[in-house]
């Protein structure tokens, strides 16, 4: 197994090539998806080749935590966090506030 714990640029190299290779990936960077040309590519190769992409939902803020909070009752949660508009690449549905 590959563990892609880099970027998205590191998963958008590696995967490919691990998957071509029949080696199943584990991507950190689950950004790269956002890419819906790369998602149907990655998961077209993963099948044809029978290897797995691997997506932690510890990698989406905080969702483990979340499901263990679950099992008592939760009444709100706010989820803040912070990052640099160019951690977030080409984004049809980012706007610029300027």
């Amino acid at each position: 197994m590959v563990v892609e714990a880099a970027s998205q640029d590191a998963a958008r190299y590696y995967a490919p090539l691990s998957l071509s290779a029949g080696v199943d990936i584990l991507i950190m960077s689950v950004g790269v998806f956002q890419d819906e040309e790369f998602q149907v590519d990655a998961f077209r190769l993963a099948k044809r080749k029978g290897a797995k992409i691997y997506l932690p939902s510890g990698a989406i803020g905080g969702i483990d935590a979340l499901g263990a909070a679950s099992l008592e009752t939760i009444d709100e949660v706010t989820l803040t966090t912070t990052k640099p508009p160019s951690a977030f690449g080409a984004n049809a549905y980012l706007e610029s506030k300027e």
